[in-house]
């Protein structure tokens, strides 16, 4: 329950309190201007909890920490066990929303019980811009009004145009970014990856020697999915992936299938196997002319209809970087196999093979380049033009 904010402290709000404690004891009574030092942060008798309003991030996670504070009466000192939740924390107006991730982080890590699981969460105001559509009589563009558009002269000006959703719930450009900070699942990468820190989200994939850029068996990733959920399991999402380079918004290749699924506790992890990158694939993410970066992406959507969004509706989306290099004993092993072939090649044409050896010499302004010392050819250094040649023998 709430009984109001930005409203200081009286009788009246004590009552309020009295009536809705008579009325419903089940759920906590949340009011902002509550306690004294600064507004929500203090013990009270007006608020179970601490709902600060635009608390610093430093601020914000030591009053999730602390365990004691002054009551009412500065002589007492009581045990703080309340929750925080920031009643406003993040003002949606304009360019705004900027800081959000470094809240999220520390929100997360209470959720995790790193920081003493106190400190959870808080509101963005507010969710839609508050303006009427009109059309422009001489243009046929509609556009919103706000406060001063109606002939009014007392007005908060576009001071109502705050939201995350335009007024037609068009999403502002921070919808994504909040999405993304607030989705129930995180995802860890558990291989292949070469390097064991938790900071480690690069997939490593081995394949075969540049000539034939190819793996002998599709690539196997295994991803596990923290569930962030108090109360749910993650056993109403479907999962998918697909692998897209950075030159290019069309996939590699795709699936919802080629999963394995297990369940660890509340936990699960995913085995994908990546089937579609094809030797023609890895040619073309390698090539020496124009090279490309490509990444494993991860969807989460509902299974089925719910009364709040249907199926398909993605919840979840995470993005790996992949570093595809190639088996350096497998080239090497090539390397030597084409040069025997050669070889051999030259033996059953009687022709003996030779080894050729390069030198450079610079005279100043002259480069010379030597074949088995023998000066085959000379570069003018000052305009790159070639002075000599002749051909090797």
């Amino acid at each position: 329950w709430s009984i109001g904010n930005e409203a200081g402290r009286g009788q009246n709000l004590s009552n309020a309190r009295h009536s809705l404690q008579k009325l419903d004891q089940s759920r906590p009574i949340m009011y902002e201007s509550g306690g004294h030092i600064f507004e929500g942060t203090g013990r009270s008798d007006l608020t179970d909890i601490c709902c600060p309003m635009y608390s610093s991030i430093d601020k914000t996670t030591k009053l999730g920490r602390r365990t004691r504070i002054s009551g009412d009466d500065d002589d007492l000192e009581v045990e703080e066990d309340r929750p925080v939740i920031l009643c406003e924390y993040s003002h949606a107006m304009g360019n705004s929303n900027g800081n959000l991730h470094l809240y999220w982080r520390e929100f997360w890590k209470s959720h995790e019980n790193r920081g003493g699981g106190r400190l959870q969460g808080g509101f963005i105001w507010d969710m839609v811009d508050q303006g009427l559509r009109k059309k422009d009589e001489k243009s046929g563009r509609m556009y919103f009004l706000y406060g001063g558009d109606f002939g009014d002269e007392c007005h908060d000006a576009n001071f109502c145009i705050n939201g995350l959703f335009s007024p037609d719930r068009i999403p502002h450009p921070a919808v994504a970014e909040c999405k993304r900070l607030q989705q129930p699942v995180s995802l860890a990468l558990l291989s292949p990856g070469t390097d064991s820190s938790p900071n480690n989200n690069t997939i490593n994939l081995i394949c075969h020697p540049p000539s034939s850029p190819t793996f002998q068996t599709p690539p196997e990733v295994i991803i596990k999915l923290n569930n962030r959920y108090s109360f749910n399991s993650l056993q109403h999402l479907h999962w998918s992936w697909n692998v897209t380079s950075d030159t290019d918004i069309k996939p590699i290749a795709t699936s919802s299938s080629n999963i394995a699924y297990n369940s660890i506790g509340d936990d699960m992890l995913l085995t994908l196997k990546l089937v579609g990158l094809e030797s023609s694939t890895l040619a073309l993410l390698h090539n020496s002319a124009k090279p490309q970066a490509c990444y494993l992406n991860i969807i989460g959507s509902l299974k089925d209809n719910t009364t709040w969004a249907n199926a398909n509706h993605i919840l979840i989306q995470h993005q790996f970087p992949m570093k595809i290099s190639y088996d350096t004993t497998l080239t090497q092993d090539h390397d030597k196999n084409k040069e025997k072939e050669e070889v051999d090649q030259n033996n059953d044409n009687n022709q003996p093979a030779t080894a050729h050896q390069m030198d450079t010499q610079d005279d100043g302004n002259t480069v010379r380049i030597f074949v088995n010392k023998v000066n085959i050819c000379s570069i003018n250094k000052s305009n790159g033009s070639m002075i000599q040649y002749r051909t090797p023998t």
